[in-house]
C-alpha cells in the first residue's frame, strides 16, 4: 500500500444525486486551497469562474513510473481547487469529496474516481452544471493521473499465517469442573501417582483456579510447558492464548509438591466445559 494514513469520514452520500439536486455555482476561494467558500452575490456567476484565476496550462502526461500521490498533489489538487471549491468546500452548498487533512486518500475514497477509468468517474462525466465543466487541457491531467493510478500494482502482502497453538504433545483426556476440589490424574501421559489439584469457583468471566498444585507421584516428574486447555461443548479445544506457562519448568520429588500458580482465570469458561492440561515434555524421576 502506497498511504498509511487515518481517512476521516467525509460528507459524500449520495454525490452524483447531490451534483443534480443542489448545483454548483463557481466562486473565488480565500487562502492556499479550500477555504471559505464566499456567499450570495460575491460568488460569481455560474458557469463562470469569475475571479478564480485562470487555471494551469497543460502538463505532459505523467511518466508511466510517477508517484500518484505527488502527481495529484502537485497537478490534479490545483485544478480541484480552481474549478470545485467554490461550491464543494461548503457541504451546505453541494457534496464535499475532499478532507484536507488527507486530501490524496479522502478523493480516492470519496467515490467520483474509478481508479483507472476516467470515462467512468464522475468527477470527469458530470460535464457542464451549475460549476464550470472542465477545460480540455484541465480534463486531460486529470484523466491522466486517474489512467495513472490504476497503472500501479498494489503491493503483495503475505497470506495470512495462523499462530501457533499452544499445546504439548502430552495431553491429558477432558474433564468435567466441578466447584471445589478438582483432581486430573496424569497417569495416561506416563506419569503414576502423578496429579494436578486445583480449587474452582465459578465467576462471572468464567472459571477462576486457585493453588494448581502438581504432585509428584509414585516417581517424582519433570515437566516443561504446561498448557491449560478448555473443550466446548461441541469438544473444540481452546488452548490457553496468553500461554502464560510457556517457559515454566517443573521437578517434583516422589510424593511431593510443586504449585503450578496460585491463580488462574478462564475466561468464558462454557457451563458445559471440560479441561485438560498438556505439557511438551514429560518424564518421571
Amino acid at each position: 500500500m502506497r498511504v498509511n494514513f487515518r481517512v476521516v469520514p467525509m460528507l459524500i452520500a449520495g454525490l452524483t444525486a447531490g451534483l443534480a439536486g443542489l448545483g454548483c455555482q463557481a466562486a473565488t476561494a480565500t487562502g492556499p486551497g479550500w477555504g471559505d467558500v464566499p456567499k450570495g452575490d460575491d460568488a460569481g456567476d455560474p458557469g463562470d469562474p469569475g475571479d478564480a484565476g485562470e487555471p494551469p496550462g497543460p502538463v505532459e502526461p505523467a511518466p508511466e513510473d510517477a508517484d500518484p500521490e505527488q502527481v495529484f498533489l502537485e497537478e490534479v489538487l490545483p485544478l480541484l481547487d480552481d474549478r470545485c471549491n467554490g461550491c464543494h468546500a461548503d457541504a451546505a452548498r453541494a457534496p464535499v469529496f475532499i478532507d484536507l487533512d488527507y486530501p490524496y486518500v479522502s478523493f480516492l475514497e470519496s467515490g467520483v474516481v474509478v481508479v483507472g477509468d476516467p470515462a467512468e468517474s464522475t468527477i470527469l462525466t458530470w460535464g457542464a452544471h451549475r460549476g464550470p465543466a472542465w477545460e480540455a487541457d484541465e480534463e486531460a491531467i486529470v484523466a491522466d493521473w486517474i489512467t495513472l493510478e490504476g497503472a500501479v500494482e498494489p503491493e503483495e502482502e503475505d497470506p495470512p499465517v495462523d499462530p501457533p497453538v499452544p499445546g504439548g504433545d502430552y495431553e491429558t483426556s477432558p474433564q468435567a469442573i466441578v466447584e471445589g476440589d478438582n483432581v486430573v490424574e496424569l497417569d495416561d501421559i506416563g506419569l503414576p501417582g502423578a496429579e494436578l489439584r486445583f480449587l474452582a469457583q465459578r465467576v462471572a468471566l468464567g472459571m477462576h483456579m486457585s493453588r494448581i498444585t502438581l504432585y509428584g507421584g509414585d516417581d517424582g516428574l519433570s515437566v516443561t510447558h504446561p498448557t491449560i486447555i478448555t473443550h466446548d461443548g461441541d469438544g473444540v479445544r481452546y488452548p490457553d492464548p496468553d500461554d502464560r506457562f510457556e517457559a515454566l519448568e517443573l521437578v517434583v520429588p516422589a510424593a511431593g509438591t510443586a504449585i503450578l500458580a496460585e491463580n488462574n482465570l478462564l475466561v468464558d469458561f462454557p457451563l458445559d466445559g471440560e479441561l485438560s492440561i498438556s505439557f511438551a515434555s514429560r518424564s518421571t524421576l
